[in-house]
């Protein structure tokens, strides 16, 4: 069965990047509010830059107190004023990154590490225990001690509110506002809108392994067509939207609900599937062979992204026709890595940004099947959350861990 790998110039990337250039694709500011906005920005440009909000290799965000005019920092004190932005939040991978069924139960077997947790539960605040150090400096040995200031609700709320926009009892945000102007004042900070900013966790490696990170989709983001035309993370992950975004303040502002590879519709996206060509009719007993290409024509990084757990499946199959077997073939896309200290690679298939690849199916229909008659050939593209070994190993029906988020089917006749 041959598979033909190949890269070529998209022109949905090359025009974004063409029109980037010329002025005509400007990357939206978080604030987006028009010529208001755009004269905060130019007082704000002059201002000292505010410290980082995330700094490079820190285990976690340092304990932090309530602002003033906070009740606490909580994101349920958020959802008061910002309840549109909170309930998209609250059920996004960032709102269930401690919650998460999967991930809980990953971490119990992996005795809670706590370099997941750099991610998971960002904030000192959210922790169960304090890193006093590593024992040997080996990131899966730290030495651990009790936090006595942990908050468990704050920790329930995984990347929460106050992970990203409080830091020394100051709220940031996409624009500032001082007391009276607002219930709390904010601070402009530029790191919101920057993708160094998702890179923090997007962008994983252990000590040793950065030529091999466990998560690379920041850098593959930056080789990408749309890393060089300035399309940020932000402008597809949270995309603008028009509506209530505080008390009775209107505007345009980020979607909190960040979507990514949990939602069917963004994956759809991502990948275009051309199969073909085919017959107009088909003569039983007679080969039918077909190729079928995958292409990311819509992510600025590979697909799939990120975990190494995570793999796509293209399945390809016929069905409608009571007495054939549903000759299924299917291939992988995926990223094989040992999850040990070395990292360790094998095989990578995915799909980087504008590459694709092209599959031959091939199934010849039974020269006794009733005429005249029509079968279906089906092309399915499944997500899976886990390699089939953890499936087995993690005591899981497929079902729990996979799911189909693109099928297209083409009729044809039998003669």
């Amino acid at each position: 069965m041959q598979t033909i790998r190949t890269k070529r110039s998209l022109s949905i990337p090359g025009l974004l990047a063409a029109l980037t250039l010329a002025g005509l694709l400007a990357a939206p500011a978080l604030g987006g509010e028009g010529d208001e906005a755009e004269g905060e920005e130019g007082a704000e440009a002059q201002a000292p830059r505010p410290p980082r909000l995330f700094e490079p290799g820190a285990s976690a965000v340092p304990f932090q107190e309530v602002p003033e005019a906070l009740p606490s920092l909580s994101a349920q004190s958020c959802n008061a004023c910002h309840a549109p932005v909170y309930d998209r939040w609250v059920g996004s991978g960032h709102g269930q990154a401690w919650q998460s069924p999967l991930y809980q139960e990953a971490l119990a077997r992996a005795e809670e590490p706590a370099y997941c947790l750099r991610c998971h539960i960002p904030l000192l605040n959210q922790r169960r225990n304090v890193v006093k150090g590593y024992d040997e400096g080996v990131l899966s040995r730290p030495r651990l001690e009790p936090n006595d200031r942990n908050d468990p609700t704050l920790q329930a709320e995984g990347v929460t509110c106050a992970a990203c926009h409080i830091r020394d009892q100051q709220v940031y945000g996409p624009r500032t506002l001082v007391q009276g102007e607002a219930p709390h004042a904010v601070t402009a900070h530029p790191e919101l809108a920057e993708p160094e900013f998702c890179a923090g966790c997007h962008q994983l490696a252990w000590p040793g392994t950065e030529e091999k990170p466990l998560y690379d989709t920041y850098r593959e983001w930056q080789g990408s067509a749309w890393g060089q035309a300035g399309v940020r993370c932000q402008d597809c992950h949270m995309p603008l939207q028009v509506g209530r975004v505080s008390g009775s303040r209107f505007a345009a502002h980020p979607d909190h609900h960040i979507v990514g590879a949990s939602d069917d519709a963004t994956l759809a996206r991502s990948l275009t599937v051309q199969v073909g060509p085919v017959p107009a009719t088909l003569q039983r007993g007679t080969e039918l062979a077909v190729p079928v290409t995958v292409i990311n024509t819509g992510a600025g990084h590979h697909v799939p992204t990120g975990n190494p757990h995570s793999w796509i499946e293209v399945r390809v199959f016929v069905e409608g026709v009571a007495d054939m077997k549903p000759a299924e073939q299917s291939w992988a896309l995926r990223r094989e890595v040992a999850l040990d200290g070395e990292h360790a690679e094998g095989q990578d298939t995915r799909l980087a940004s504008g590459d694709q690849v092209t599959f031959d199916y091939a199934v010849t229909p039974d020269k006794k099947l009733p005429a005249p008659s029509t079968l279906s050939l089906v092309v399915e593209l499944v997500y899976h959350r886990l390699p089939a070994e953890l499936v087995e190993q993690y005591g899981k029906q497929e079902e729990e861990v996979a799911r189909v988020f693109k099928r297209q089917e083409i009729v044809i006749p039998l003669r």
